[in-house]
């Protein structure tokens, strides 16, 4: 189990090109909630996640913030706390001030603590068999254990990333990351079309190889007039951030995906590319023996390389 969720808390930090959210505490919150749910894993730091998700997304009202102990191992929910309290002293915390502690499966009052809350910890067997450990829970012991907030991790951090301004952000940070996709289509574009003027000019325009490639700078075009159409699309402010993020998320990696995959030639193309016009001539003949390519393929295949790494290059930053 340990190594389970030492796994997923890993996942939950990796880079995703795609992301459009620019805070890494709201990114790597919403992450770790996902991740819990799609593996049904977490231990008490991430069910605390979890029940702090539910009270951000349904219950605008509540007021919820993750606590640790500092010189402890334990993670949980403090609902309804006074915020003029200090935080190191839930007796002050007021009346409807609660424990939400979903690893133990309790809830109760915030005064009550000292009775019900308990710190969890772990050892090692005797044997030191890597990733074997005896789990323990002990009393709460005020000269050990401190409280201390996750500032991150509240509903009212959280809550700010369902605001209007907060999903404009997004929305243009969309535009951004797109606009940068529809210059790279059209730097692409540029560099094939003198290749193919240059096969129209010496072969004529019915040439299947010109054909082969007007037919991709074609779907190119397509590609940025699809771009440009959801760019200018409205985002729906009203709508959940997650939705809204999600959204913008997946539209960005189908423009993404849809030009990559138009890189990868078919093996039609390819063969029609890689095709010598002349077979039997001497120069052919020596071309294959060293496995040079015909002209217009290797002057084809250079410019989709090099457009890939550019897409690469430009995913890796993020």
């Amino acid at each position: 189990m340990d190594g389970a969720i030492s796994d997923l808390r890993g996942l939950s930090l990796a880079k995703d090109p795609y992301n459009l959210e620019t805070d890494l505490s709201i990114h790597i919150f919403y992450k770790v909630t996902e991740l819990c749910k799609k593996y049904s894993l977490g231990n008490c730091f991430e069910l605390s996640l979890l029940s702090l998700e539910y009270l951000v997304m349904n219950e605008p009202d509540v007021r919820a913030e993750v606590f640790t102990l500092s010189g402890g191992d334990h993670t949980f929910l403090v609902v309804g706390r006074n915020p003029a309290s200090p935080l190191h002293s839930p007796e002050t915390w007021g009346k409807n001030a609660f424990f939400c502690d979903p690893w133990a499966n309790k809830v109760y009052p915030a005064y009550k603590y000292s009775i019900h809350l308990r710190n969890h910890y772990s050892t090692s067997y005797l044997n030191n068999t890597k990733g074997d450990f005896l789990n323990h829970t002990e009393k709460f012991d005020k000269t050990r254990h401190a409280f201390k907030r996750m500032d991150t991790l509240t509903t009212t951090y959280l809550r700010t990333a369902d605001t209007p301004l907060h999903k404009l952000q997004l929305k243009n940070l969309f535009k951004e990351r797109a606009a940068s996709i529809q210059h790279a289509i059209q730097s692409l574009i540029v560099n094939l079309e003198p290749i193919a003027q240059s096969v129209e000019e010496e072969h004529g325009s019915l040439d299947t190889k010109h054909v082969m490639i007007k037919n991709l700078v074609s779907e190119l075009t397509v590609q940025i007039d699809c771009i440009t159409t959801s760019m200018k699309q409205d985002v729906d402010f009203k709508e959940p951030y997650l939705k809204v993020r999600m959204t913008l998320q997946d539209c960005l990696k189908e423009h993404t995906v849809r030009y990559w995959k138009s890189m990868i030639l078919s093996e039609n193309n390819r063969n029609t590319l890689f095709t010598y016009r002349y077979p039997l001539s001497p120069k052919t003949l020596w071309m294959q023996f060293f496995h040079i390519p015909p002209k217009t393929a290797q002057q084809t295949m250079d410019r989709l390389e090099a457009a890939q790494n550019e897409l690469q290059s430009h995913l890796h930053q993020f």
